[in-house]
Parts: structure tokens; C-alpha cells; sequence
């Protein structure tokens, strides 16, 4: 029980700090729409995840409020590895900020700018990773030439080949 009050106070906390985290680097509308935010149900479910599984490899596809999770988990263990990868320069810039001022600077490594080739992320690596995150690209990517969906063709592909 004490420990769940625990969890839960985390919890709090990193929403806390992402709602901080937000207003002073996030939200500058003019070059970011705002993007939907997931309920706090599946924050909770997200660190539930990473405490029970304590996955070795991380990777997420869409930078945002769950890379904080995820560099907060990392944190804790040393020996995970985590990549996030962000198609949209802009966000990616304010995203190595938040990592370089909230955590470990050695981790602005893991932030990693990735375009978007033929519908999906120009990204190739032959790590299998314990846990994969997708949290983009979707219509709403920011793409100018395309429109990027989740169940691309590429997307799927791409998922065979890391399991």
C-alpha cells in the first residue's frame, strides 16, 4: 500500500513537472499545435509497464511527455538503454533542451533527430529493443509532401524486423 502512495506521488510529480516543463518551453504555438494529451490512466499504466517488465532497450518513435518516463526510468536504471527518435526538428530542439536542463546531460544522446522517408522514420539499426513506443508519426506529423500513417506499410515492416 505505502509502496503504491509512492508510485502515485511520483507520478504526480513528473506530471507536475511536465505541466512547468510545458509552459516555459513547450508552448510556443506559433511553430507547435498543440497536441492531444493522453489521461493520466495511462501514465499510470506506462510506469506500471516499465516497473514489471524492466525492459533493457527502449525505443520510442515521437518524442514528448512520455520521454520524461522514460528518462526518469533510465535514470533509475543505469543499465537500460533508451532512443527517442523525433521527426519535427523544432520539437526536437526543445526536447534536447528539457533533457539537457531536467536531466542527466549525458542524455541528450538518446534524443536523436530522425526524418521521415516514404511514410515513415529514416532510421536503421539491428538492436532489438525490449520495448518500442509509438507515439508517432500520424496525419498531424507536420509533413509538408506526405501524409505519414501508423499502419504503413513501412511502419509494419519496420515492427517485424525489431521483434
Amino acid at each position: 500500500m505505502i509502496y503504491r502512495l509512492i508510485r502515485l506521488f511520483q507520478i504526480y510529480k513528473i506530471i507536475n513537472l511536465y505541466k512547468i516543463i510545458y509552459k516555459k518551453y513547450i508552448s510556443n504555438k506559433f511553430f507547435i499545435s498543440p497536441w492531444r494529451e493522453k489521461p493520466n490512466n495511462f501514465w499510470i499504466l506506462l510506469n506500471f509497464i516499465l516497473d514489471q517488465k524492466k525492459p533493457k532497450s527502449i525505443l520510442e518513435l515521437g518524442s514528448g511527455k512520455s520521454s520524461l518516463y522514460f528518462f526518469k526510468y533510465i535514470s533509475k536504471n543505469k543499465d537500460s538503454k533508451f532512443i527517442t527518435l523525433e521527426h519535427h526538428y523544432l520539437w526536437y530542439r526543445k526536447q534536447l533542451k528539457i533533457v539537457k536542463n531536467n536531466f542527466e546531460k549525458k542524455l541528450t544522446n538518446c534524443v536523436k533527430f530522425c526524418k521521415i522517408i516514404n511514410d515513415w522514420y529514416d532510421f536503421n539499426s539491428d538492436e532489438k529493443f525490449d520495448f518500442i513506443f509509438l507515439d508517432g508519426p500520424n496525419q498531424n506529423s507536420f509533413l509538408k509532401k506526405n501524409k505519414s500513417k501508423r499502419d504503413s506499410k513501412i511502419a509494419i515492416n519496420f515492427f517485424k524486423k525489431k521483434n
